[in-house]
C-alpha cells in the first residue's frame, strides 16, 4: 500500500531541483515541516544538486512524475480561511492609519515623507499594492476612480477584509512562491503599519510601535521567505547556516541554498551555525521594511561577520516597496 509519506517522498527529487510548480512545491514543504525523515533526505539530495555544474540543464519532468506530484498536491487539504489574528491585525493597522490620516490639514497631503513620496502619493502607492492582492481574487470595491485617495484605499482594504479565499496567493513581490491568504494579510498589515509610521514622522507626531504579536508574525514570514530571497539576491554560500535569535523570544536556523538550486532552507540543527545574529523582533521588522539599514541596525553578531552581513542585506530586500 502506498502511504501519504511515500507519495511525498517520491516528489522530493523534483522539489530539490526546483522544477515543481509553486503549488506543488508548497505541498511538499507542508509535509517537510512535520517529517524529519524527509528533511534528512532533502539534505542529501540538495548536496547532490549543489554539485551539479553551474550550467547544467534542468531535466524535463516526466508525465508520470508530474502526475504523482499533482496527486500529492491534491492530498493536501486546501488552506484554511485566514486565521482571526491575521485579519484582526490587518484591520487594526487599517484603523490606525485612518486615524493618522484624519489629523491631516488640507495642505498636509503634500507633505514629503521619508519614503520619498508625498503623503497623498504614499496612500496611492499603498492602495496599488493592496490592489495586487485584490486583483488576484477579482474583488470589486465601491470606490470610483475619481474618489479621493483615502476613500479608494479604505474601500480596497475593506474588500480584502471581507474576502475569505482558500487558494494560495501571490505576495507583493510575485517572484516568491504563493502563500496562504493569512500570510498575504500579514504582509498587508506590515506595509500599512510601515506607511502609517512614515506619515506620522512627516507630521512630527510619535510613531506607533508595531504590536508585538504582529511583529512576531511578520518576522516569521520573513524568515520563511529567506531561502528564496537569497537566490533572488544572488547570495551563493551553499551549506552555510545562520541562527537568528530574537531577544524577545524565538530562534530560527537559516540555511543558504544554492542560487537556482534547491529550495526550502532546511538544515540539520545538530551542528553549530556558521554565524549567529541576535536582534530585537521590532528591529528585524524595521530592516525588512527598509526603515533600518544593516549599518544602523541594533544587533549582535557571533561567528562569520561576512555571512551575517549577507543575511542582513537579504533581509532588507523583503519589504513591500
Amino acid at each position: 500500500m502506498v502511504t501519504e509519506h511515500d507519495r511525498f517522498a517520491a516528489a522530493l527529487g523534483a522539489w530539490a531541483l526546483g522544477i515543481c510548480e509553486p503549488d506543488e512545491a508548497r505541498a511538499v514543504e507542508v509535509h517537510l515541516d512535520g517529517c524529519a525523515e524527509c528533511r534528512s533526505e532533502v539534505d542529501e539530495v540538495s548536496a547532490v544538486v549543489a554539485a551539479l555544474p553551474a550550467g547544467a540543464p534542468r531535466p524535463a519532468v516526466s508525465p508520470a512524475l508530474r502526475s504523482r506530484i499533482f496527486d500529492v498536491a491534491r492530498m493536501v487539504r486546501p488552506p484554511a480561511p485566514p486565521a482571526p489574528d491575521a485579519a484582526g491585525w490587518y484591520r487594526s493597522e487599517v484603523v490606525a492609519l485612518e486615524a493618522v490620516l484624519s489629523t491631516l490639514a488640507p495642505d498636509g497631503w503634500q507633505l514629503p515623507t521619508r519614503a520619498g513620496l508625498s503623503v497623498r502619493d504614499l496612500v496611492v502607492h499603498l492602495t496599488a499594492n493592496d490592489a495586487r492582492l485584490g486583483t488576484q481574487l477579482h474583488l470589486d470595491t465601491d470606490a470610483d476612480r475619481n474618489d479621493p485617495a483615502p476613500r479608494r484605499w479604505r474601500a480596497q482594504a475593506d474588500a480584502l477584509l471581507a474576502a475569505h479565499p482558500t487558494q494560495l496567493v501571490r505576495l507583493t513581490d510575485s517572484r516568491f512562491p504563493r502563500r496562504t491568504y493569512a500570510d498575504a494579510l500579514v504582509q498587508r498589515a506590515f506595509e500599512t503599519w510601515v506607511h502609517a509610521a512614515d506619515i506620522s514622522a512627516a507630521l512630527g507626531t510619535p510613531e506607533r510601535s508595531v504590536p508585538a504579536p504582529l511583529a512576531n508574525r511578520i518576522a516569521t514570514l520573513g524568515v520563511d521567505l529567506l531561502p528564496w530571497a537569497f537566490a533572488l539576491v544572488g547570495v551563493d554560500r551553499p551549506g552555510r547556516t545562520v541562527d537568528l535569535r530574537f531577544t524577545d523570544g524565538g530562534e530560527h536556523r537559516v540555511a543558504i541554498v544554492p542560487a537556482g538550486g534547491a529550495r526550502g532552507g532546511y538544515s540539520d540543527r545538530s551542528g553549530a551555525p556558521d554565524a549567529v545574529v541576535t536582534i530585537e523582533t521590532a528591529e528585524f521588522c524595521a530592516l525588512m521594511g527598509n526603515r533600518r539599514t544593516p549599518a544602523t541596525l541594533r544587533r549582535q553578531v557571533e561567528g562569520d561577520p561576512g555571512l551575517a552581513a549577507d543575511l542582513l542585506r537579504v533581509v532588507s530586500t523583503l519589504g513591500c516597496e
